[in-house]
């Protein structure tokens, strides 16, 4: 009998030195889960602290500054909207009256794939492309756009202007 309690004795020594081993392994790596985990939650924070460019910001207000500046204007923005996030930029006199209460030079401008820098401006030209009572039509999709000029001065040329 003490042979049979030896042996059995014996075994549960050796399985506890196995589950031993293995919960120091699973600690050591549940420590390394810790650390990459505080690693990643930085490089979280970190994330969440950049700003992303905006091309509103970045791009349509610089250029509003600059046909300003060149007019001799006053700015407002007023976007984006709709399915072509189209942003329109407003040209004024009288900071201090509504752009609805006096004249107005405008240009609406679409993005196009700006990774490539496009953008694009609103004619007065419609297509007939766009079908009656879609959501295209609603969202200004009959108006035909080009591709927004290269200088100031050719932009300029394309305001539309609006007397009040």
């Amino acid at each position: 009998m003490k042979k049979i309690i030896y042996n059995y004795i014996s075994r549960v020594e050796l399985a506890n030195k196995e589950l031993n081993f293995i919960d120091c392994s699973i600690e050591k790596k549940r420590d390394k889960i810790s650390k990459l985990q505080e690693g990643i939650n930085k490089l979280q924070k970190r994330r969440q602290k950049i700003k992303h460019p905006s091309w509103v910001s970045d791009i349509i207000e610089v250029l509003a500054q600059q046909l300003a500046t060149k007019m001799d204007k006053h700015f407002k923005l007023f976007g984006p909207f709709g399915l072509r996030a189209e942003t329109t930029i407003y040209l004024f006199d009288d900071e201090s009256k509504s752009i609805t209460e006096q004249s107005t030079w405008s240009i609406r401008i679409t993005p196009g794939d700006l990774d490539k820098g496009e953008l694009f401006y609103d004619t007065d030209e419609l297509t007939q492309e766009t079908k009656p009572n879609s959501s295209g039509l609603l969202n200004g999709m009959k108006i035909v756009i080009k591709p927004l000029p290269e200088t100031i001065d050719e932009i300029i040329e394309r305001l539309m202007y609006r007397k009040k």
